[in-house]
């Protein structure tokens, strides 16, 4: 249920971004960031849910934080 909620959450919010927006999204892909984006698969449902490449950020629990930093 929770990957559910995830998904869903993904896809309102990319249905809701401007239209010049989703095509930035459609070019470079969705990035997964997070604890959430260690759930195994969820890289791959997201993809197939949105059918845009959807990937794993590089180090998902700490690359938040490592970005608010540079800010």
């Amino acid at each position: 249920r929770s990957v559910k909620t995830i998904v869903d959450a993904i896809k309102d919010t990319i249905e809701e971004t401007p239209p010049e927006l989703v095509s930035d999204i459609m070019q470079k892909g969705v990035v997964l960031a997070g604890g959430g984006a260690l759930l195994s698969g969820l890289d791959q449902l997201v993809a197939q849910s949105v059918q845009i490449q959807t990937i794993i950020a590089e180090d998902p629990l700490t690359c938040v934080v490592r970005g608010c930093g540079l800010v």
